[in-house]
C-alpha cells in the first residue's frame, strides 16, 4: 500500500505472518490498511479462518487483548493510549524506529513465524505498568509538543513579510 514492494513480493510475507497466528486460540481480526485492495487480501485472510475488517480500527481495537501492527503504523498511538498490548512487526523493509522509546511496545525483528508465537505466549513482565508509563509519555506530549500549527503559522507569516528583491 505504500509502494515499498510489489503485491507479488508482499503476499508471501503476509502469508507468513498470517500463518503464525493460526495456532492462536483466540479470535484473530485482520484490519486492512485503507489503501489495500480488499479483493487481493481477503481470500488470504479467509484461508486461515480469520475475520477481515475495513475502516475505523478504534471500533474493535479497544476490545483486543493484543495488537500487531506495522512498526510505522500510527494506529500504535491509539493502541498504547487504550492500554492494549502492542507489537510492532519490524521485519519488513523499510525498518522503522518511530516508536522505539515506548517500553511496553514489543518489536518483532526477524522471523514472524517464531516470534509472534513467543510474544503471544510470553508477554513482557509488568506489561500493565509499562503501558501506563507509555501513556504518561504520550500525555506529556513527548512525541509532539502540540505546537506544530503555531510553528507552521510563524513560518507562513515570515514568508508573507519576507522582502524579496528581484
Amino acid at each position: 500500500e505504500h509502494g515499498a514492494m510489489t503485491i507479488k513480493e508482499a503476499l508471501p510475507i503476509i502469508e507468513e505472518i498470517l500463518s503464525a497466528f493460526k495456532a492462536f486460540s483466540g479470535e484473530v481480526v485482520i484490519s486492512l490498511h485503507p489503501r489495500m485492495a480488499p479483493n487481493v487480501y481477503k481470500p488470504l485472510v479467509e484461508k486461515y479462518g480469520f475475520q477481515c475488517v475495513f475502516g475505523n480500527v478504534d471500533i474493535w481495537l479497544k476490545k483486543a487483548s493484543i495488537f500487531f501492527a506495522a512498526s510505522s503504523s500510527t494506529t500504535i498511538y491509539s493502541s498504547l493510549l487504550m492500554g492494549v498490548h502492542t507489537v510492532a512487526l519490524n521485519h519488513i523493509q523499510p525498518r522503522s524506529n518511530i516508536f522505539r522509546d515506548f517500553t511496553s511496545l514489543t518489536y518483532i525483528e526477524q522471523d514472524a513465524g517464531i516470534e509472534i508465537d513467543a510474544v503471544i505466549r510470553h508477554p513482557k513482565l509488568n506489561l500493565s505498568d509499562l503501558i501506563r508509563l507509555d501513556q504518561e509519555l504520550l500525555s506529556k506530549n513527548l512525541v509532539t509538543d502540540g505546537r506544530c500549527g503555531e510553528r507552521n503559522l510563524n513560518v507562513i507569516q515570515g514568508l508573507l513579510t519576507l522582502d524579496v528583491k528581484k
